[in-house]
């Protein structure tokens, strides 16, 4: 019988992979234009790191959910225990990149910014408090990669709600068609 746990943790290595793979693809654009040349199907796979991403997603949220279920019945409030514990995993870590960024890179004109001029106090605060994601200039500007702090945070928000209302298969497809049109 295959151990679901590990199967799990197996996807998630393939998923983490795969960013891998991409990233550094990105990082060495020169060296891989190469060797597209002499190895097409290494060029396409390293592009398909990028499903990577999307993968450790749907993997997370099965496993959060998972998580939410199987210490729902133990806790006097899962719903805020469960959001403590998403913070706790997310947030120093990330609160330490704003800073080092900050201090690395000051608050001047970047890239990611746009045609705006520098790193504002309402960009600052907006990473703070894991908003940033929703103003295209700011979702990199502080902290690169900083896009998917705002996707896991929103979703951490969400799960609770999301547990109360798929109770079933049939609610998870409806759920799934509405967002796919929305």
């Amino acid at each position: 019988m295959i151990d679901k746990k590990n199967y799990v943790y197996a996807l998630r290595g393939f998923a983490i992979f795969g960013v891998i793979a991409i990233h550094t693809g990105q990082i060495a654009a020169p060296v891989m234009a190469d060797l597209a040349k002499a190895a097409p199907i290494i060029r396409d796979f390293v592009n398909q790191g990028a499903m990577g991403v999307q993968l450790f997603y749907v993997l997370s949220a099965f496993t959060l959910f998972l998580s939410y279920h199987n210490r729902k019945d133990r806790e006097i409030n899962p719903d805020r225990n469960f959001l403590l514990r998403r913070f706790f995993r997310i947030a120093p870590l990330y609160y330490l990149g704003l800073v080092f960024y900050l201090f690395q890179r000051g608050l001047g004109p970047r890239y990611a910014l746009g045609d705006a001029e520098s790193i504002t106090m309402a960009n600052i605060i907006a990473n703070v408090f894991f908003v940033h994601g929703v103003n295209p200039y700011w979702i990199n500007s502080v902290v690169p990669g900083g896009w998917s702090i705002t996707v896991e945070m929103t979703f951490y928000l969400m799960i609770p709600l999301l547990v109360r209302k798929i109770r079933c298969t049939s609610h998870a497809v409806s759920f799934t068609i509405l967002s796919l049109m929305i």
